[in-house]
């Protein structure tokens, strides 16, 4: 019937001629399950698969470690841009699975940026206290690698609101749930809570820096971050 034909078949990038191949096969690679049919969610897994082995490979190329994962979340990004798509065109997949395939794939998307973010951020905190380090000034690059870190942190956080509202999730309740959730656990949490205010201070007040020994009995150690 024209609707097995039209959900059975593969989609727009295939030629119509293909749909007798997919009549040939097996009875069970035709079988419904979840709207769509077995080879269609074959396919699709293919697809998925595919997205994920290639940056794991590039990878291995890349002997850097922070290259490595700057290039692994480039390929990432693009070929999960487009994956969605192409499974989708490619296997006639509709409905339920349909939107899965399209939010998996989303999610690795926005993944993918928020890791290239947090590493450019690491990338440009380092070229900074690079060249602080050769300059006459005297400055913490300590201070350097916290603001970097926490400006790239809140970038990545943008992203991650943007990508749950294109994913049709209303952000807004959301932030509000979370501020009077954050206002429960900051006054269960306060001795935490003061003790990393205490130590930020410690920081920015420069009694302590990067490279001092500190000694608190039974405690001996050196600040290395």
């Amino acid at each position: 019937s024209p609707y097995r034909y039209i959900t059975e078949t593969p989609g727009g990038i295939t030629p119509p001629r293909w749909a007798g191949i997919v009549h040939k096969m097996p009875d069970f690679l035709r079988w419904d399950f979840g709207s769509n049919t077995v080879f269609q969610w074959l396919i699709s897994a293919a697809i998925l698969f595919v997205v994920l082995l290639v940056p794991r490979l590039a990878g291995v190329l890349v002997r850097d470690r922070s290259r490595r994962w700057f290039v692994q979340a480039v390929l990432l990004g693009v070929l999960s841009l487009y994956a969605a798509r192409v499974a989708i065109d490619q296997t006639g997949l509709s409905g339920s699975g349909a939107t899965g395939l399209t939010l998996v794939f989303m999610a690795l998307h926005y993944g993918a940026i928020i890791a290239c973010i947090l590493i450019i951020g690491e990338w440009i905190g380092n070229w900074l206290s690079d060249m602080q380090t050769r300059s006459d000034k005297t400055f913490d690059t300590s201070i350097i690698h916290l603001v970097t870190r926490i400006l790239s942190a809140m970038a990545a956080l943008a992203v991650v609101i943007y990508a749950i509202s294109a994913a049709g999730v209303p952000v807004y309740g959301i932030i509000a749930g979370f501020g009077v959730g954050g206002l429960a656990v900051a006054l269960a949490a306060k001795p935490t809570l003061e003790n990393i205010l205490a130590g930020v201070i410690l920081f920015l007040d420069g009694s302590i820096k990067v490279g001092d020994t500190i000694d608190s009995s039974p405690l001996t150690g050196t600040i290395e971050d």
